[in-house]
């Protein structure tokens, strides 16, 4: 990973290798989805897409987040949309930077620092599990 996108779910600090962050977007009206998890707020058209609002903070009991910055990124053949409170910048990472650790249940490769405070970097691969995909799929 060379450049992540820098944000916060409550207090907490994470990160995301930009290459899969495909846009960062202003607030849309989201169609909540009936029967859906509780970490889906629901659903949104963009371009010729529906898109699912994943909660990061819901899935992975973080501080709630009410409102925020929404970030959509490519998970295999679906767009999905995450839920975030507030994108910080993009910054550089060198890949010796990143240490492994026990994260608890939290979907990372490792957790870096920035500014002396632990900066979760995210792995996409395991935010979201091929059962989480295809239900998600299933929403539209």
């Amino acid at each position: 990973m060379k450049y992540a996108l820098l944000f916060r779910v409550g207090k907490t600090l994470m990160a995301l290798d930009v290459r899969f962050v495909s846009h960062v977007l202003k607030e849309r009206e989201i169609t909540p989805v009936p029967d859906a998890p509780d970490y889906v707020e629901g659903v949104f058209a963009y371009r010729e897409h529906i898109v699912s609002v994943v909660k990061i903070d819901a899935k992975y009991e973080l501080d709630a987040v009410s409102e925020g910055r929404l970030f959509l990124v490519a998970v295999e053949d679906i767009l999905v949309a995450f839920r975030v409170s507030e994108i910080l910048d993009v910054i550089e990472v060198n890949e010796d930077e990143i240490k492994t650790g026990d994260a608890g249940n939290m979907p990372v490769s490792g957790v870096l620092a920035r500014n002396g405070k632990p900066v979760m970097v995210l792995d996409l691969d395991l935010v979201l599990s091929e059962q989480e995909r295809k239900l998600l799929r299933a929403l539209y």
